[in-house]
């Protein structure tokens, strides 16, 4: 005697209404069955490269006794409320998906009736546990998407960070390098291996308190409020100085950090830049104006070992013009919301 084979779909609606989602789910069978319970939950997944989180963020009955007669299809309808939402995310090296599982609950004295391999072992679910050899499971992704969200720039002052020029950091080792030499008799591995450590230490301490000075000197702050389709950055030097040929402009940055190994791996990807714009006579103060990226979802999110940062970075030369300058470059992070 042939075994009854059960057919289920889940259907989730695209829109939502005050984060709450309507769907159903549909379930055929071959042979007549009981089911003492349809019951569902979502999850918020984050895969990518990082070791996978799963989040359960609500569970919910669908319905309880059910007589499924053979050959006839039934339609469930259910709802569920997601509270603070994240949009669903496909990025470099990170994704945040919305699945949605629905657990069939058959009678213990119809399980044989079914193919054994629709039954699923899925341990506990909800708040007890369960004879799995009675459980199916089956499951379906869905997006969620704030498509009536706009950008929003948090109105807040910043004071930008000077970043550490490579050149100078080469240029110091060298002459620490060099000045270490004069004063070493023989060369050996011992004193090559000493010197890599003091040069390494001193040049790191070195551009520590040069970096603390140039950061007092060549301060910059920066205001920014929010407008329509975009937002205005404010700038303020603390000082008098000139900077040649200065741009500025913003970056979205994916950060994934990876916890899997013996070490911390971490990835940075830009996803985002914006248009370079030029800061003319930028002796004082300047007013600059930026349009929001067309493309929606990617406003500033932290999650467990994962963030999505905005970060507005300007770059001009500094003694002696173009070519013979020193490239400074500044950078600070700003929040955006939805």
């Amino acid at each position: 005697m042939s075994k009854g084979i059960l057919k289920t779909e889940i259907f989730i609606d695209d829109l939502s209404n005050n984060n709450v989602r309507y769907g159903y789910v549909t379930v055929h069978c071959t042979d007549t069955i009981k089911l003492d319970s349809i019951n569902g939950c979502v999850y918020f997944e984050v895969r990518g490269s990082l070791e996978g989180q799963k989040t359960m963020l609500t569970s919910f009955n669908i319905c309880d006794e059910k007589i499924i007669n053979k050959e006839e299809q039934y339609k469930f309808p259910f709802s569920f409320e997601i509270e603070n939402e994240t949009n669903t995310y496909i990025g470099k090296n990170v994704r945040f998906l919305y699945n949605c599982k629905v657990i069939l609950e058959v009678n213990t004295n119809d399980v044989e009736k079914l193919e054994r391999s629709l039954l699923s072992k899925v341990g506990s679910f909800l708040s007890g546990q369960f004879n799995a050899s009675n459980l199916i499971g089956f499951s379906e992704y869905f997006e969620v998407e704030k498509l009536e969200c706009d950008y929003k720039v948090i109105e807040s002052k910043i004071d930008f960070n000077l970043k550490s020029n490579e050149l100078i950091i080469f240029l110091l080792a060298i002459l620490l390098g060099g000045i270490y030499l004069l004063f070493v008799p023989v060369i050996t591995a011992t004193t090559v291996c000493l010197g890599v450590l003091c040069v390494g230490f001193l040049t790191s301490f070195l551009m520590a308190i040069i970096k603390s000075y140039a950061s007092k000197q060549f301060n910059i702050s920066m205001k920014t409020f929010d407008k329509k389709d975009g937002f205005v950055c404010k700038l303020k030097k603390a000082h008098n100085y000139r900077l040649n040929h200065p741009v500025i402009y913003y970056e979205i940055i994916e950060k994934v950090i990876d916890r899997t190994g013996t070490t911390d791996s971490i990835y940075n990807e830009v996803i985002y830049t914006s248009e370079k714009k030029e800061l003319l006579d930028f002796t004082d103060s300047a007013t600059v104006e930026f349009e929001y990226p067309k493309e929606k979802g990617m406003y500033s999110t932290n999650y467990e070992d994962v963030s999505i940062y905005w970060q507005m970075k300007i770059e001009g030369d500094y003694f002696g013009g173009e070519y013979l300058g020193v490239i400074l470059t500044y950078e600070c992070s700003f929040v955006t919301m939805c």
